[in-house]
């Protein structure tokens, strides 16, 4: 993806915002899952803050293309950020140093150990068609849930690729287990924001209809 610049620049060089309370997501123990869109073509979103129960619940309970579902716990979950994009090396370009263009994708990994396939598997396999319509939040082992703010809409970030593996044999020592994996759209974590609910914990308290 190309890199996010305009031209010309500005007046003066941008500003960098110190801070005082350090941003850590810590570990993502479950995933909530949503479609971008509903039928009628209008994104997925909250209006305000998603703090309260009450407001999941419509939409954990939906009929429609605006349900949410929830994963069971996850394992081993990564999301190592997208490289840098270069072009160029040795005499094609200035001083032989290659130039950045953009930068890669964000792929977020994780496996889900026990699960059984015919009900929790088959279902979670059944999310790979909804191409290019995938939208994701985040629940941390605080119980924060981690979404996109989109001016002042709240909203999933989009996956790409989403794929769920065939029963992974742990054989003697290791748990069987399924592999989740999903690309993350390159600067997705620009608009990321960190909601922590009041009324409940997301880890317990949001159960699939």
């Amino acid at each position: 993806m190309a890199l996010l610049c305009t031209c010309p620049n500005a007046t003066a060089i941008a500003k960098i915002t110190d801070f005082t309370c350090p941003e850590d997501l810590g570990q993502i123990q479950k995933i909530i899952f949503q479609r971008l869109k509903t039928s009628a073509g209008v994104a997925n979103e909250f209006a305000t803050e998603p703090k309260l129960l009450a407001g999941w619940t419509t939409i954990l309970t939906a009929a429609d293309s605006t349900k949410v579902v929830i994963t069971p716990y996850i394992n081993a979950p990564v999301a190592p950020a997208g490289a840098a994009i270069t072009q160029g090396s040795g005499n094609e370009v200035l001083g032989g140093i290659p130039l950045v263009v953009g930068r890669e994708a964000t792929n977020f990994s994780c496996n889900i150990k026990g699960a059984p396939q015919s009900t929790t598997i088959v279902e979670m396999k059944k999310l790979q068609c909804e191409i290019n319509n995938l939208g994701v939040y985040f629940v941390t082992q605080s119980g924060a849930i981690v979404m996109q703010l989109v001016g002042t809409k709240y909203r999933p970030f989009e996956a790409k690729s989403f794929f769920v593996g065939d029963k992974n044999m742990g054989g003697y020592s290791e748990m069987d287990m399924n592999n989740v994996q999903f690309s993350l759209l390159p600067n997705w974590s620009d608009t990321l924001v960190v909601v922590k609910p009041t009324d409940f914990n997301p880890l317990t308290d949001i159960v699939n209809a």
